[in-house]
């Protein structure tokens, strides 16, 4: 069989789902990290403390309220991230 038919860049091209190697995580954890990240800036930093300086979501003003479902407020929204990349 030739192994160029199954690479990568040949079932990304494909519409529909595809199946990856996610780090064992779902869409449970996927929703949980956004709550959680988006809150507060720490909280991204926490995630590699040296490049992920701060982030804020274009939707930080509804971050805490209640009558909003969470996927409401990350989910089709910027995300501004401020990233440490370059020598010290």
């Amino acid at each position: 069989m030739d192994p160029r038919i199954l690479t990568l860049e040949r079932f990304t091209l494909e519409p529909g789902y595809l199946v990856c190697e996610n780090g064992c995580t779902n869409a449970d954890m996927t929703v949980w990290w956004f709550r959680w990240y988006t809150v507060d800036s720490k909280h991204y930093a926490l995630w590699s403390s040296y490049e992920c300086v701060s982030v804020v979501s274009q939707m930080a003003h509804c971050m805490h309220r209640i009558d909003l479902a969470d996927e409401e407020k990350w989910a089709d929204t910027t995300h501004l991230a401020n990233k440490f990349l370059g020598a010290d």
